[in-house]
């Protein structure tokens, strides 16, 4: 008797043969999809109604009654030394905009109490001609220049004029300029504006 049996020795004198060869290819038999998925279909579809400006109304995802002011801004203004005893342009609002907060904060290299005025004024102001003493407003020719505020700002104190601001310069009429004066350098402002 062998020592190694063989294991096909029953199956026939008939050899076997390394590749199986097949009368159909299964993977090959269901044809491919043609045309377009549901999916795809419903995309094209959502596409070419958004694409339509009739539809533009429908498919927004902002609410027809929020209120149509726009981003609230945000910005500061240092005054240096050069800045002392002149007239300040701050900001400009136009016609519909706001000047939602304005805070003064006195810190200086002095140490020292600023006397700083917050004024504001309308129409051409290329004529513009004020007379500034200490700080202080004391002429103008050329333009009205109303003032909002004006006073001595102790040193690392701070004044906000948010209340004023918020309710008497909301969606304005006309284009207004805010200006600032100040006798000391150093002193920041803080201001928000918002516009149509």
């Amino acid at each position: 008797m062998p020592i190694i049996k063989d294991k096909y020795e029953g199956k026939g004198s008939q050899t076997r043969s390394k590749f199986l060869t097949r009368k159909e290819n299964k993977a090959m038999s269901a044809q491919a999809p043609s045309g377009l998925s549901e999916q795809q279909k419903r995309e094209i579809a959502k596409n070419s109604y958004r694409a339509n400006p009739e539809n533009s109304a429908q498919i927004s995802n902002i609410s027809s009654n929020i209120n149509p002011v726009g981003l609230n801004i945000v910005n500061n203004l240092i005054i240096d030394s050069t800045k002392t005893n002149i007239l300040i342009p701050l900001v400009s609002i136009l016609k519909g905009g706001s000047l939602n907060s304005l805070i003064i904060n006195n810190f200086n290299g002095s140490s020292a109490a600023a006397t700083m005025g917050v004024h504001w004024s309308y129409g051409d102001q290329s004529r513009l001609t004020p007379t500034i003493s200490s700080g202080v407003v004391t002429a103008s020719k050329g333009a009205e220049l109303n003032c909002i505020f004006q006073g001595s700002v102790p040193y690392l104190a701070g004044v906000d004029l948010s209340q004023i601001t918020n309710t008497a310069f909301k969606d304005v009429s006309k284009a207004i300029y805010f200006y600032i004066t100040s006798s000391q350098a150093g002193p920041t402002i803080t201001f928000s504006t918002s516009s149509v």
